[in-house]
């Protein structure tokens, strides 16, 4: 059976230690710079693929591609990037961010006459994939050591860390594994006889309980649950479906694998230079004038993701204008007053 690169990516990124490779393939380095002079916004997006070029340079990106065959663009140490692009100056939601539906990026511009707040904020969607609800089998603690790398015990030994990643470990793979076959019934049943359609409904809890996990890292289409399926009821009547319409059920099969698999085969590292000095943001590493944030999409199978960064600029003029409105006011008073004060 064909390997399963959507389970390979995801499963090699979650530390699964019967897999020998990582699917991850796509690595951008997207730099975000705002103008605080013209309120403008400019960005730069290094791709480690060249595949996607021609969607921005369709859509008005002037692109740049290494110059030779062993020629890279190095970012940050030993990060390469094949190629670049660089968005024509414009408002954060004129930028685009690869073309991906559903991301809102904002920014806000606050005076205060002393200072200048600037407000960044990016909103992905959650990413929806064919699959049951993941909190139907980890709950939101788990959730958010394994999906966001939050929430872990810091009184917790290694030892004890191995295990609980382990026991997490297991129920990713469980969901993953009965999402696959889920997703395989629905597949099946335009071609099951209605009454072994109602007992395959009745009976698919029992039914995916048959998997063998580190099967699943071969793959778990149509063929594995037409196997488990006939295990179950005994007979062969599953694989002589499957055979009957291998054609069809492969080609959704193998479409909808696609499609999630662009979902998981990217990793971003976003990065914002904001102007003046940033004090506050949710990002994981900040230097008082950038931050960055790593946006993967495996933190999105369970709800949106929302990233921001505030940052405040002192305005000089300002504080130059108000230093010497001050100035001439008290200048004013000790003028009045001086005179009656020799007087007196």
């Amino acid at each position: 059976m064909k390997k399963n690169r959507l389970l390979c990516f995801i499963a090699a990124m979650m530390a699964v230690l019967f897999l020998d490779v990582s699917c991850a393939e796509d690595y951008y380095y997207v730099s975000t710079d705002f103008d605080s002079h013209t309120d403008m916004v400019h960005r730069k997006v290094f791709l480690s693929d060249t595949a996607i070029l021609n969607d921005f340079r369709a859509n008005g990106w002037n692109v740049s591609e290494a110059g030779g065959q062993d020629s890279s663009f190095f970012i940050k140490g030993n990060d390469r990037y094949k190629a670049a692009v660089t968005c024509i100056l414009g408002k954060s939601d004129s930028l685009g961010l690869f073309f991906i539906p559903g991301i809102q990026e904002k920014t806000d511009k606050r005076f205060k006459w002393f200072t200048t707040e600037y407000v960044y904020s990016a909103y992905f969607p959650k990413c929806e994939l064919p699959v049951l609800p993941i909190e139907e089998f980890i709950d939101l603690q788990d959730r958010d050591i394994w999906l966001r790398g939050e929430g872990m015990d810091p009184a917790m030994s290694g030892y004890e860390i191995f295990y609980q990643l382990d026991d997490i470990n297991n129920d990713f793979l469980k969901w993953y594994a009965y999402s696959c076959l889920e997703f395989d019934l629905d597949l099946f049943m335009p071609y099951v006889d209605k009454r072994i359609a109602d007992s395959l409904v009745k009976n698919k809890a029992d039914i995916f309980s048959r998997v063998v996990l580190s099967d699943i890292s071969d793959s778990a289409d149509p063929e594995y649950f037409s196997d488990i399926a006939d295990e179950y009821f005994g007979g062969s009547y599953f694989n002589g479906l499957y055979e009957t319409h291998k054609h069809v059920m492969d080609s959704l099969y193998n479409a909808t694998e696609e499609q999630a698999f662009e979902k998981f085969s990217s990793y971003w590292y976003f990065s914002v230079k904001m102007p003046g000095k940033i004090v506050s943001t949710d990002a994981k590493q900040c230097d008082g004038k950038t931050a960055l944030w790593y946006v993967y999409p495996i933190r999105m199978i369970d709800g949106p993701m929302k990233i921001e960064a505030v940052s405040v600029k002192t305005n000089i003029w300002a504080c130059a204008v108000s230093a010497i409105v001050i100035g001439l006011a008290v200048y004013s008073i000790l003028r009045k007053s001086g005179p009656q004060y020799r007087r007196s």
